[in-house]
């Protein structure tokens, strides 16, 4: 889902089957994706406490993709835990989602330049 209007920022929730987990982050990509990263970065005391959790702050390839991952759940691919990972997702993408808010609210001033 893309998320606030500078940059290409995106609120991902995934499954891999590989090691059985689903997921939550934030993907930051290409046009100074770095100055992006490092704004929210400059904001992760605050971030962090909205999320009621400890972020993980992750450069996937240097001045191109940055994640900050809210983290993943063990789900066995079994349609009757389907629910429970569902309301994981859901969950955990609203915090993400509600942490991140203001910071990425003040970003807007990264574009102009």
């Amino acid at each position: 889902v893309r998320f606030g209007d500078v940059g290409k920022l995106y609120l991902t929730a995934y499954r891999a089957v590989s090691s059985s987990t689903v997921g939550v982050y934030l993907a930051i990509y290409e046009h100074q994706s770095r100055e992006l990263f490092e704004a929210l970065r400059d904001k992760k005391v605050q971030i962090e406490e909205a999320f009621g959790a400890p972020l993980e702050w992750l450069e996937k390839r240097p001045d191109a993709v940055y994640w900050i991952w809210a983290g993943s759940l063990n789900a066995q691919p079994r349609e009757n835990d389907w629910p429970r990972q569902q309301a994981w997702l859901a969950n955990t993408m609203k915090k993400l989602r509600d942490a991140l808010a203001p910071a990425v609210a003040n970003l807007s001033s990264l574009s102009e330049e």
